[in-house]
């Protein structure tokens, strides 16, 4: 019954039905608006609360999810060529992690505040790049020759140097050729 029909009968008892429902949906039709943005309101300004989904949750229901956590999964994914994952997906990447409502509240809201990581479009999380390694964490994802010599200075899976990597940088091809070691 849509809310044109149910105020329409609802006038049509006339005034006399007294019952308690009735004198609630009578309050609502004539006041609901009211009291809607009054409690929109509320919540909108009370800490306690997160909205998600156009849904209203205690913030004390949100389970925290570290940033680490967050970051590794960002590099794994990124090396593993999935740039386009699931909630469920990344919810997989994280050890006994909650499957339910709020666990999947506790893991937008955070991958929603990781806008460096991660970036939602439509029903998946599209997975931005890592920003490149230090080279202590680098390891070459390509084949990299020296434009100068065609020498081999890297084969896929080799450790970074202190040497190569300024070698590389000096010649604009670090960010591009190189990854995060796996942890």
């Amino acid at each position: 019954m849509s809310y044109i029909e149910r105020q329409e009968q609802i006038f049509a008892q006339g005034p006399d039905d007294t019952s308690e429902e009735k004198q609630i949906d009578i309050v609502f039709l004539e006041h609901g608006d009211k009291i809607a943005s009054k409690i929109q309101s509320a919540l909108n300004h009370d800490e306690r609360f997160v909205n998600h989904n156009n849904r209203w949750f205690l913030k004390v229901w949100v389970k925290q999810v570290p940033s680490e956590s967050l970051f590794r999964i960002q590099k794994r994914l990124w090396r593993e060529k999935k740039h386009k994952v699931s909630l469920v997906e990344i919810r997989e990447l994280i050890p006994a992690f909650p499957e339910d409502e709020f666990g999947d509240l506790s893991l937008s809201l955070a991958l929603s505040n990781a806008s460096q990581q991660f970036r939602l479009e439509k029903d998946t999380w599209q997975v931005l790049q890592p920003p490149p390694p230090p080279p202590e964490k680098a390891e070459a994802a390509y084949y990299v020759y020296d434009p100068q010599t065609y020498k081999i200075l890297l084969q896929p899976g080799d450790r970074m140097n202190k040497k190569l990597s300024q070698k590389l940088q000096q010649l604009g091809f670090y960010d591009a050729v190189v990854e995060w070691v796996e942890d």
